[in-house]
């Protein structure tokens, strides 16, 4: 296995954790691999949250919408790109659930 190859696998199991903990609506695992000084950007305003402790707060907020214990939620597309010090992946997302306003979610966006 090539150095590339390794840290594709990491990144993959970085993100087969966060995807696990995103379904359970556990926020603490989901932004686990997050640094303390991280920017995440939303299709909901505020657009931005800017450190790990805002955007675990936003996760808290969207879990506590869904109705069920669980969410739906996968990642399709994926690709990864590591060279170096430096990795890139993209992929299309998808989450669906029954929320607690009645609703029903079933979402695509690009990540």
């Amino acid at each position: 296995m090539t150095s590339t190859h390794a840290g594709e696998g990491e990144i993959r199991a970085i993100l087969d954790a966060r995807i696990a903990a995103t379904r359970t609506k556990d926020a603490v695992r989901a932004t686990a691999c997050f640094a303390e000084d991280a920017v995440v950007f939303d299709v909901v305003d505020p657009l931005a949250y800017h450190g790990v402790e805002a955007i675990r707060g936003r996760a808290e907020t969207w879990f506590s919408t869904f109705r069920d214990d669980s969410i739906g939620y996968e990642l399709k597309d994926m690709t990864i790109s590591v060279g170096g010090r430096v990795a890139h992946c993209h992929s299309l997302n998808h989450a669906y659930g029954s929320l607690t306003s009645g609703g029903r979610l079933d979402m695509w966006w690009r990540e």
